[in-house]
Protein backbone atom coordinates (compact mmCIF):
# COMPACT_ATOMS: atom_id res chain seq x y z
CA UNK A 1 0.00 0.00 0.00
CA UNK A 2 1.07 3.32 -0.97
CA UNK A 3 2.37 5.29 1.73
CA UNK A 4 2.91 9.75 1.65
CA UNK A 5 6.31 9.35 0.71
CA UNK A 6 5.60 7.27 -2.76
CA UNK A 7 3.36 9.84 -3.37
CA UNK A 8 4.71 12.10 -6.14
CA UNK A 9 5.97 15.64 -5.12
CA UNK A 10 2.84 17.62 -6.78
CA UNK A 11 0.23 15.40 -4.93
CA UNK A 12 2.07 15.76 -1.78
CA UNK A 13 1.68 19.49 -1.94
CA UNK A 14 -1.43 19.32 -3.01
CA UNK A 15 -2.76 17.63 -0.01
CA UNK A 16 -0.48 19.31 2.25
CA UNK A 17 -2.04 22.92 0.66
CA UNK A 18 -5.73 21.10 1.36
CA UNK A 19 -5.14 19.84 4.78
CA UNK A 20 -3.36 22.14 6.03
CA UNK A 21 -6.16 24.72 5.54
CA UNK A 22 -6.92 23.08 8.83
CA UNK A 23 -3.37 22.98 10.96
CA UNK A 24 -3.22 19.07 9.84
CA UNK A 25 -0.75 17.03 8.80
CA UNK A 26 -0.74 15.49 5.22
CA UNK A 27 1.63 13.65 6.04
CA UNK A 28 -0.07 11.61 9.15
CA UNK A 29 -3.68 12.02 7.33
CA UNK A 30 -3.02 9.69 4.12
CA UNK A 31 -0.76 7.49 6.02
CA UNK A 32 -2.51 6.54 9.70
CA UNK A 33 -5.87 8.42 10.24
CA UNK A 34 -7.57 6.07 7.90
CA UNK A 35 -9.48 8.93 6.12
CA UNK A 36 -8.22 7.59 2.74
CA UNK A 37 -9.65 3.88 1.74
CA UNK A 38 -6.81 1.50 0.22
CA UNK A 39 -8.69 1.58 -2.97
CA UNK A 40 -8.22 5.32 -3.19
CA UNK A 41 -4.23 4.71 -2.24
CA UNK A 42 -4.01 2.18 -4.57
CA UNK A 43 -4.85 4.72 -7.63
CA UNK A 44 -2.30 6.12 -9.62
CA UNK A 45 -1.07 9.73 -8.20
CA UNK A 46 -3.08 11.50 -11.17
CA UNK A 47 -6.21 9.68 -10.05
CA UNK A 48 -5.77 10.64 -6.68
CA UNK A 49 -5.47 14.43 -7.44
CA UNK A 50 -8.79 14.53 -9.38
CA UNK A 51 -10.69 12.51 -6.29
CA UNK A 52 -9.50 15.23 -4.49
CA UNK A 53 -10.76 17.75 -6.76
CA UNK A 54 -13.97 16.80 -6.02
CA UNK A 55 -13.76 15.68 -2.95
CA UNK A 56 -14.57 18.09 0.36
CA UNK A 57 -12.63 17.81 3.51
CA UNK A 58 -15.90 17.44 5.66
CA UNK A 59 -16.14 18.26 9.82
CA UNK A 60 -18.08 16.15 11.68
CA UNK A 61 -19.06 18.73 13.97
CA UNK A 62 -18.97 21.61 12.26
CA UNK A 63 -16.76 24.31 12.16
CA UNK A 64 -19.02 26.60 12.33
CA UNK A 65 -20.21 25.79 16.03
CA UNK A 66 -17.29 23.55 17.52
CA UNK A 67 -13.76 25.93 15.98
CA UNK A 68 -12.11 24.03 18.62
CA UNK A 69 -12.16 20.93 16.88
CA UNK A 70 -11.60 22.17 12.98
CA UNK A 71 -7.50 20.95 13.28
CA UNK A 72 -8.59 17.55 14.82
CA UNK A 73 -8.00 14.39 12.31
CA UNK A 74 -10.67 12.10 13.98
CA UNK A 75 -13.38 15.24 13.16
CA UNK A 76 -12.63 15.34 9.22
CA UNK A 77 -13.80 12.62 6.40
CA UNK A 78 -13.54 13.11 2.60
CA UNK A 79 -17.15 13.52 1.12
CA UNK A 80 -18.80 14.37 -1.99
CA UNK A 81 -18.53 18.17 -2.01
CA UNK A 82 -21.97 18.62 -3.19
CA UNK A 83 -23.23 16.29 -0.20
CA UNK A 84 -21.53 18.47 2.10
CA UNK A 85 -22.75 21.75 1.03
CA UNK A 86 -26.69 20.10 1.39
CA UNK A 87 -25.75 19.77 4.73
CA UNK A 88 -24.47 22.68 5.61
CA UNK A 89 -23.42 22.98 9.53
CA UNK A 90 -25.57 20.24 10.17
CA UNK A 91 -23.54 17.63 13.06
CA UNK A 92 -22.77 14.09 10.60
CA UNK A 93 -24.29 11.12 11.57
CA UNK A 94 -22.66 7.83 11.52
CA UNK A 95 -24.46 6.84 8.47
CA UNK A 96 -23.45 9.74 7.00
CA UNK A 97 -20.08 8.88 7.65
CA UNK A 98 -20.19 5.10 6.43
CA UNK A 99 -21.92 6.18 3.50
CA UNK A 100 -19.43 9.06 2.42
CA UNK A 101 -16.45 6.01 3.09
CA UNK A 102 -18.26 3.48 0.81
CA UNK A 103 -18.65 6.10 -1.64
CA UNK A 104 -14.81 6.46 -1.53
CA UNK A 105 -14.56 2.68 -1.93
CA UNK A 106 -17.56 2.92 -4.84
CA UNK A 107 -15.55 5.71 -6.73
CA UNK A 108 -12.53 3.52 -7.40
CA UNK A 109 -14.79 1.04 -8.96
CA UNK A 110 -17.27 3.44 -11.38
CA UNK A 111 -14.63 5.61 -11.75
CA UNK A 112 -17.38 8.75 -11.30
CA UNK A 113 -16.04 10.44 -8.71
CA UNK A 114 -19.27 12.89 -8.08
CA UNK A 115 -22.12 10.83 -9.25
CA UNK A 116 -22.49 13.21 -12.63
CA UNK A 117 -22.58 10.36 -15.21
CA UNK A 118 -18.81 11.61 -16.52
CA UNK A 119 -15.73 9.38 -15.93
CA UNK A 120 -13.21 11.31 -13.79
CA UNK A 121 -10.77 8.39 -13.17
CA UNK A 122 -8.27 6.79 -15.65
CA UNK A 123 -8.43 2.95 -13.75
CA UNK A 124 -5.22 3.05 -14.12
CA UNK A 125 -3.38 1.04 -11.49
CA UNK A 126 -0.02 2.59 -9.60
CA UNK A 127 2.35 0.36 -11.50
CA UNK A 128 0.76 1.99 -14.87
CA UNK A 129 -1.53 -0.81 -15.38
CA UNK A 130 -4.77 -1.08 -16.16
CA UNK A 131 -7.46 -1.56 -13.87
CA UNK A 132 -10.34 -2.24 -15.92
CA UNK A 133 -12.44 -4.82 -16.23
CA UNK A 134 -11.97 -5.92 -19.60
CA UNK A 135 -14.98 -8.58 -19.68
CA UNK A 136 -17.87 -6.09 -18.91
CA UNK A 137 -16.04 -3.20 -21.03
CA UNK A 138 -18.09 -1.05 -23.49
CA UNK A 139 -15.95 0.85 -25.69
CA UNK A 140 -19.46 2.79 -26.75
CA UNK A 141 -20.25 4.12 -22.94
CA UNK A 142 -16.53 4.76 -22.07
CA UNK A 143 -15.83 7.37 -24.53
CA UNK A 144 -19.17 8.93 -24.97
CA UNK A 145 -20.25 8.11 -21.07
Amino acid sequence: MKTFSDLSLELQMILRERFGRYNMDAEDIFDKSGIFSDEVKSLHDLDIINFMDKKDISHIYPRSHYPELKSEPTNVFLEDSAINQARGNDIVTSGELEMAFNDQIGDTFDLDIDEDGIIDLSGMSPDGGESIDWENFELIDYLFG
